[in-house]
């Protein structure tokens, strides 16, 4: 699934997860991440578990980061990634992250890309 800040490859990074129907509407990349909230994230306290992380609404979108887990089977090791929402999971209001989806200005991780491309 593609980033839904810059559209590139999210990787397993954050899953942007409806807490009403706990599916997930989009992926935040590690690059966007860093760009839009610095370390926040990582380092916030976020133990309210119902509110937005940025502003006194409900935070209806979770932002869980993927984990990786092991699992042993019959001697074999499978390895895969999951997350979990939980109090601490930083969240998002509708409109905090509308703002989000909006178009990046010229400067977007997307755009330099595609400047580096031109150059080749």
């Amino acid at each position: 699934m593609d980033c839904t800040l810059c559209h590139e490859d999210a990787g397993f990074n954050r899953a942007i997860v409806d807490t009403l129907s706990g599916l997930e509407v989009g992926r935040i990349c590690l690059n966007c991440e860093l760009e839009v909230f610095g370390y926040s994230l990582q380092r916030g306290f976020w133990s309210d578990g119902s509110s937005c992380s940025f502003c006194p609404r409900d935070g209806h979108f979770a932002l869980p980061t993927w984990e990786p887990e092991t699992e042993e089977r019959d001697g074999d090791i499978y390895c895969s990634v999951a997350y979990e929402v939980t109090a601490e999971t930083p969240r998002l209001c509708d409109e905090c992250l509308h703002e989000l989806r909006r178009p990046h200005p010229a400067s977007s991780r997307s755009e330099r890309s595609r400047r580096r491309n031109e150059r080749r």
